[in-house]
């Protein structure tokens, strides 16, 4: 995607009511599944934003929870029977959510379907829209020409004519584009674009953890704005968020994900989806800062989250959170909960601990500059001449430990053969021991500053020969 935006591409948002097909149209604009879909009301919370190119014009795409209209005249209670207030209270946050994004746009789409016709809550939506957004209407679920007749109802919500679509097998969506690309023409946005071929890929970065571990609140800060929905209910947050940021003059791409409970403890259906795309998107990030809750402490989950990562090959930034809630702190408690997060992470002692407040905002920027010097390790390549000369330190100080047989084993050469993560192999007459292969990566870490990223080395062994 695009690192520079200039004054920022423009943005088209998709709103309507609960299950109208937003987060299938979605998927389908942006030609991948970033979005999760389910029947069950309410499975889109926070809003989801990806950038879409079509025909030269890169736009962002923002996808938001299904809500009635925005509203600021009171609502009586249909029944005397009142939600919980945390589901009244989640519901308000969407709602707000929905509407910042309403705010930004440059273009609403207001998905209806033709399968329900046009509803009550639909001609809310375009009594608030209209005259304030330019706004098209988008009829999903026109996936035959029998429900193409259908879509004439539409009109009566007095926002132009009505755009036919198919979310599900694509059908409408061609023209949809072409629709949107014309009418951000006409407000001139593409005299502050960067297209792609003019940028870089940002460094993404994926914020993992447990349920409530304050992932959603560091991204929050992180922003300086209430980007996500933050709630006290577990799984507030049920997808991958993919969020563009700058820091340090450095475009960045940030992750909110799902929490991850131990797999016994996942419920099927959503959140199941949600765990299940968080740990995807491991593969696609850069570095991972694993957030553990302080008060909580590391448990065994923290443990297979951050092994799950290292094997992945990414770099990784342990972020100690809610920190300024532990009483009587002293100056060994981060040193004593340091030692037990070691133990818990037996050969990880090279991935950063750093311990934050993400609500007082305590060394968040401390923890980008580790996670950014955690790509630059992971990056670096180095020369078969500076190995040899680090080699030859090396065996000087210690002999290379035999693994087996009677002769100490001669090292021939080392060199890396991979980055992102670095890999080196070793070439040696004889096995090694595996305790020096280990001792050789810490002396790799301590020489070159390899820093939060994880390295791998390969022995290949020779037989010497033998003269007959």
């Amino acid at each position: 995607m695009p690192a520079d935006f200039g004054q920022g591409p423009p943005k088209v948002v998709l709103v309507g009511r609960i299950n109208v097909g937003k987060s299938t149209l979605f998927n389908r604009l942006i030609e991948r599944r970033a979005a999760l879909v389910s029947s069950i009301p309410g499975t889109t919370r926070d809003r989801k934003e990806n950038v879409c190119e079509w025909r030269g014009l890169p736009f962002i795409l923002v996808d938001t929870g299904g809500v009635e209209a925005p509203s600021h005249k009171p609502k009586k209670p249909k029944s005397p029977t009142k939600p919980p207030q945390e589901i009244a209270d989640l519901s308000q946050l969407i709602t707000a959510q929905t509407e910042r994004a309403i705010k930004e746009a440059s273009l609403v789409l207001l998905v209806t379907n033709a399968h329900d016709g046009a509803l009550p809550q639909d001609k809310r939506w375009a009594e608030v829209l209209r005259g304030k957004k330019t706004t098209i209407i988008v009829v999903n679920k026109v996936d035959n020409s029998a429900r193409a007749t259908a879509v004439s109802e539409f009109y009566k919500l007095g926002l132009g004519e009505p755009q036919p679509v198919s979310a599900t097998n694509g059908r409408g969506t061609g023209d949809l584009l072409d629709l949107i690309v014309t009418i951000l023409k006409k407000q001139d946005h593409t005299s502050k674009i960067k297209t792609s071929k003019d940028a870089e890929r940002p460094i993404t970065l994926a914020i993992l953890g447990q349920p409530n571990s304050g992932k959603s609140t560091l991204l929050n800060a992180l922003l300086q704005e209430e980007r996500v929905i933050v709630s006290p209910i577990p799984h507030t947050t049920r997808e991958p968020q993919d969020i563009p940021f700058t820091f340090a003059e450095q475009e960045l791409l940030l992750i909110d994900t799902a929490g991850i409970r131990r797999k016994s403890h996942v419920d099927a259906g959503v959140e199941r989806q949600g765990v299940s795309a968080s740990l995807n998107t491991v593969g696609r990030a850069d570095v991972v800062i694993l957030v553990i809750d302080a008060l909580r402490g590391p448990t065994i989950q923290d443990q297979k989250l951050a092994r799950y990562i290292v094997d992945h090959g990414k770099g990784l930034i342990l972020a100690i959170n809610k920190w300024d809630l532990i009483a009587d702190k002293t100056a060994q408690t981060m040193k004593i909960v340091t030692r037990h997060l070691r133990d818990l992470l037996p050969g990880l002692d090279w991935v950063p601990i750093i311990f934050i407040s993400a609500k007082k905002n305590q060394r968040l920027k401390e923890m980008l500059e580790l996670a950014l010097g955690a790509k630059t390790s992971g990056q670096m390549s180095m020369s078969e001449e500076d190995l040899m000369n680090f080699l030859k330190i090396v065996v000087k100080k210690h002999r290379p430990t035999k693994a087996g047989g009677v002769r100490h084993p001669k090292i021939l050469s080392l060199k890396q053969v991979h980055a992102e993560p670095p890999r080196f192999e070793v070439t040696a007459l004889g096995e090694l021991h595996p305790s020096y292969l280990k001792f050789l990566e810490n002396r790799l870490r301590e020489h070159f500053g390899f820093t939060g990223t994880p390295i791998a080395i390969t022995l290949k062994t020779r037989r010497k020969r033998t003269v007959k």
